[in-house]
C-alpha cells in the first residue's frame, strides 16, 4: 500500500518504516552522547534546547582554541 505524501510523492510503508528506524538509532545516538554529537536527521536546535551545557562546552572549547 502506498500513501501520499506532503510533497505529492507516493511512499510506501517499507521507506517509512525505514525513516521511522533512522530516526531513532540518530535519536539514541544524541542521547547516549549527552548533546555531544547530533546526527542527521535530528537539529542542531534539539541540543541547544536538551542539553545547553553541550553547547556552551563546545562553545568554550572553540573560544580556547581561538586564543591560541
Amino acid at each position: 500500500m502506498h500513501a501520499l505524501n506532503r510533497t505529492g510523492a507516493f511512499t510506501s510503508a517499507r521507506a517509512k518504516y525505514a525513516r521511522r528506524c533512522r530516526s531513532g538509532k540518530a535519536l539514541d545516538e544524541f542521547l547516549y552522547s549527552a548533546g555531544e554529537v547530533c546526527p542527521l536527521p535530528l537539529t542542531g536546535e534539539l541540543a541547544t534546547v536538551l542539553f545547553p551545557e553541550a553547547v556552551f562546552r563546545r562553545a568554550e572549547r572553540a573560544k580556547h582554541a581561538a586564543q591560541k
